[in-house]
């Protein structure tokens, strides 16, 4: 009792020599917070998150600047001795209490902030790994359907088949960025490419678990040990792994992933080509027979990469909008087909453009119909067809790089210029990248812009096209 007496009297006597005090203190403490949110900044830039505890360390000394106490001690000075008459001995010892509450904060707050070591940490993956999604047409049945097969409880391995360039991948990233409303049924969903066509990339495989996962990486570990160790490690979590373009037979847990069971209650979805592969990987149950697109959906497809003049133009002319038809027909309901050649002829505004592009589709139909060639390229060779010369050598250039995978494409810039197709030219490296994407002849790799990679079929054309130029 006396001392907290004697504590309110000092605080009553002491009022102008301890908001001296706490002027001060706060210099202190400004000069600290600078420092911290400095360190915090520099965290953020490598993409950690502020550590939880100088978080609460911010947010005191947020609370502390919003306190009014400077505009009561402002009012109090207004009157003569600091309010030493008795009128005013109620107010002066409330505002010398606060100014003494005020000052120990400042000093906690500082003496807190110098001994912060650790400012950022790497934040945990988000459950879901947001893809990059395109506007899609005619998919909603495929993904009512797969979702139906993801509730079910027998279905712990579903797949989903279907010709290069029909939309698996699409699907696939489509139902990715759904799950993120089911986030509360699993707690880790992973994507991984496969393109296993050659050799199957179980170490990218690896590497992908490890990164959704947050788990360490050792260069220095075989794929074996490294394998039995992420087994070990998702068998512990409720997953829904995504393997795209599977074209091979692979054992599960030779690359890290637990066959998944109906007591665990994970599940893992994949595409392929074939139906056999389906069975072969365990989706003997539950499998997608994808279908080519109907002719409204190819036509909105091929309508949503046309320019809003190309559009105009088949609507107010019969020519134009028949050979569009024309156009959308030989594409075979094929959206990869219908992408790239609606991206050819987006500007196409009238009748002889439209006619002239028709015509050299159907010849290449004509003249390599009976060759044994995929479909699927003769009617991308137009887009190829309409490409500069030195964009043509660039594009058959990328052929020369694995299926799966990516490339940044500062490294594809300085190959082109090693092997002369440019002439001591970044600027134009770029530019060809970017018309290449424009083509829909490559594309960026997931959410990494400075990358890009090659659809497989595209892949598979440009090494026909040199062939045939050989």
């Amino acid at each position: 009792m006396l001392e907290a007496a004697a504590w309110e009297v000092a605080a009553f006597l002491r009022v102008k020599a301890n908001w001296d005090d706490l002027e001060k203190g706060r210099d202190n403490l400004r000069a600290v917070e600078t420092t911290i949110r400095a360190r915090v900044a520099a965290e953020e830039d490598k993409l950690n998150v502020c550590h939880p505890q100088v978080q609460v360390w911010l947010r005191r000394v947020d609370e502390l600047r919003r306190d009014t106490i400077d505009e009561d001690y402002g009012s109090l000075l207004k009157f003569s001795c600091l309010c030493q008459c008795t009128v005013h001995a109620r107010r002066r010892a409330c505002i010398g209490k606060r100014v003494v509450e005020a000052l120990e904060e400042v000093k906690n707050l500082t003496e807190e902030g110098r001994r912060f070591k650790k400012f950022g940490f790497k934040p945990p993956p988000e459950i879901v790994n947001h893809l990059p999604q395109i506007e899609t047409f005619g998919l909603e049945s495929m993904l009512t359907l797969l979702h139906d097969f993801l509730e079910k409880g027998d279905s712990n391995i579903i797949g989903v088949w279907g010709q290069g360039g029909i939309g698996k991948t699409t699907l696939l990233h489509v139902f990715n960025n759904d799950l993120e409303k089911k986030a509360h049924d699993y707690q880790v969903v992973i994507f991984i490419e496969v393109s296993n066509s050659e050799t199957l990339n179980t170490v990218e495989i690896q590497q992908t678990i490890s990164d959704r996962r947050n788990l360490p990486w050792n260069e220095s570990e075989t794929v074996d040990k490294r394998a039995k160790f992420l087994v070990k490690a998702l068998s512990r979590k409720r997953f829904v792994v995504l393997l795209d373009d599977v074209r091979k037979k692979f054992r599960l847990e030779d690359v890290g992933i637990p066959t998944p069971d109906t007591n665990s209650q994970s599940k893992l979805i994949l595409t392929s080509r074939y139906k056999e592969v389906c069975f072969q990987m365990g989706a003997q149950k539950s499998r997608i027979e994808m279908q080519v697109l109907d002719n409204d959906a190819a036509w909105n497809l091929f309508l949503s990469k046309l320019s809003n003049e190309a559009v105009e133009s088949l609507s107010s002319n019969n020519t134009v909008r028949e050979r569009a038809m024309e156009i959308i027909l030989s594409c075979g309901g094929l959206p990869l087909a219908l992408n790239v050649i609606g991206t050819s002829v987006a500007g196409f505004e009238g009748p002889k453009e439209w006619t002239l592009a028709a015509d050299a589709i159907n010849n290449n139909m004509y003249k390599y119909k009976n060759d044994g060639v995929d479909e699927m390229f003769y009617r991308l060779k137009y887009s190829y067809d309409r490409l500069t010369a030195t964009q043509q050598q660039c594009f058959l250039y990328c052929t020369l790089f694995p299926e799966y995978g990516s490339i940044s494409k500062e490294q594809l810039v300085d190959y082109w210029l090693a092997e002369a197709l440019l002439l001591d030219d970044c600027g134009k490296g770029y530019q060809i990248i970017h018309d290449l994407i424009s083509a829909c002849l490559l594309q960026t790799s997931g959410s990494m812009s400075s990358k890009v990679r090659m659809h497989h079929v595209i892949s598979h054309l440009g090494l026909w096209l040199v062939n045939e130029t050989d």
